[in-house]
């Protein structure tokens, strides 16, 4: 919301654009953070980039994907432990992420 209105104010053309330009310019903030699940339909999900962390994260997030920048690897959280991705499977996946 851009304006809390009360009675009787009048609304002009700049309060009704500001309205409408607000969920325009900011689309991220309407599903941001999501509440559910994201449903692609079997579309693509495209440019998505996995999070850097410069240290290995503790595990408590099952299914968390993230780059450790100071090992140059890919890192899983199992929910109970993290995981490294071994560098050949690195190597793969870095020929095909872009």
């Amino acid at each position: 919301r851009v304006k809390t209105w009360v009675a009787a104010e009048v609304l002009t053309a700049a309060d009704l654009n500001a309205e409408f330009d607000n969920p325009i310019d900011s689309a991220l903030n309407l599903i941001s953070p999501l509440t559910g699940d994201l449903n692609f339909n079997n579309n693509n999900a495209t440019n998505m980039l996995l999070e850097v962390q410069a240290s290995t994260q503790s595990s408590a997030n099952a299914g968390r994907i993230y780059y450790q920048s100071t090992q140059d690897v890919i890192h899983i959280d199992t929910g109970s432990q993290i995981r490294e991705v071994h560098d050949h499977w690195n190597a793969i996946a870095a020929s095909r992420v872009f």
